[in-house]
């Protein structure tokens, strides 16, 4: 008998953006699909910008590509010198 005056008291509830429900649990299911859709998204902003760090740090730094690119100009000077001499 006691839980059917709980039940009876139970009234409506809003959910987080103030939406007036009459049955209370239906109040909680929105706030609880509201609160998951927050944190989707915070959870997928957060691992994009983990994503976009982790592709800034596995590129190289424009210095060492331009050291990169550079020996590889001398290689190739070398090689061409070396095929002139044998002409």
């Amino acid at each position: 008998m006691r839980s059917a005056l709980i039940i009876n008291n139970m009234k409506g509830g809003h959910d987080l953006y103030g939406n007036y429900y009459p049955n209370i649990n239906d109040a909680i299911n929105a706030e609880m699909s509201q609160c998951n859709e927050i944190d989707n998204r915070l959870n997928s902003q957060k691992l994009n910008k983990l994503e976009k760090q982790l592709h800034e740090q596995q590129r190289p730094s424009n210095e060492k590509e331009i050291y990169h690119l550079l020996g590889k100009v001398q290689e190739l000077e070398e090689r061409i010198k070396v095929l002139e001499g044998r002409s």
